[in-house]
Formats: C-alpha cells, sequence, structure tokens
C-alpha cells in the first residue's frame, strides 16, 4: 500500500509461507501498486528495508535484489531468503517490505 500523502513511500506484507527447515525461500510482497517501481532510474533515491518477525527461531537473509512477478492477475515483489541455524518450524511466516 501507498502512504496516504502519495510521498511514494510503501509497505507490503508478504504471502504466507511455511518455513520448516534452513534452505531457500521465496517470499512474495504485495500485490504491489502500480507505481512501485524496484528499479528507478539512475540516481533517483530506492531503498527497501525489510521487516522480518522477531519470535523466528532461525536467521533469515534475503539474497539481492527481487523481481516483479504476476501472482493471480496481481503484481507482486519477489525475493529469495536463505534460512539458516533453523532451531524450530514457523508455519505461515509473514515479512514485510518498506520503501
Amino acid at each position: 500500500m501507498q502512504s496516504p500523502d502519495g510521498d511514494g513511500d510503501f509497505a507490503y506484507q508478504s504471502l504466507p509461507v511455511d518455513i520448516a527447515a534452513d534452505g531457500m525461500y521465496t517470499l512474495d510482497f504485495g500485490p504491489v501498486d502500480s507505481r512501485f517501481n524496484p528499479t528507478p532510474s539512475p540516481g533517483a533515491p530506492f531503498a527497501l528495508t525489510y521487516d522480518l518477525p522477531s519470535d523466528a527461531q532461525f536467521k533469515m537473509v534475503v539474497e539481492g535484489g527481487g523481481t516483479l512477478v504476476s501472482l493471480n492477475g496481481e503484481q507482486y515483489y519477489e525475493a529469495q531468503a536463505d534460512v539458516t541455524q533453523f532451531v524450530a518450524p514457523y508455519p505461515q511466516f509473514s515479512a514485510w517490505i518498506y520503501s
């Protein structure tokens, strides 16, 4: 969703995914607004912040940049996340991105 004042800031929650072991997981954030652009023009300021739940019993690192994908006719920002040091499952894990 875009901020109410339309200043270009966004916040998107990922679709839930079950984290069951160490490994790579796909996080799909959105659906994203049509004005969301993860690859803005050169020189344009843009940064994404990932907010992960603090109660997870594993380490998660989001790998590099993501891409826009179409899921069920809507656009999502998709990123790969590497889970390590797994201790316990996290059913329906969900994270947020902010720009």
